[in-house]
């Protein structure tokens, strides 16, 4: 449950430079890769190959939207 607080305050702080569709994008991909990863470490979970692709899949998207949003907070866009 602190955890979860955690990444709301961290989420809400976040949210104050950059729009609120690519933070919770990135804040749902983050979640979704961490429960994957903990699963799989620390309750012995197995990860097939086609899973790992998806969750690269996840983190790569995650990388960039913040890569594109990145270009509009400098003023390229």
């Amino acid at each position: 449950m602190i955890f979860f607080l955690l990444t709301l305050y961290f989420l809400s702080a976040a949210l104050r430079t950059i729009d609120v569709g690519i933070g919770y994008a990135a804040w749902a991909g983050i979640g979704s890769v961490g429960a994957a990863a903990f699963g799989s470490i620390l309750l012995d979970q197995p990860l097939t190959l086609v899973q790992a692709f998806w969750l690269g899949v996840i983190i790569a998207g995650v990388v960039w939207l913040k890569l594109a949003d990145s270009a509009k907070l400098r003023g390229q866009a």
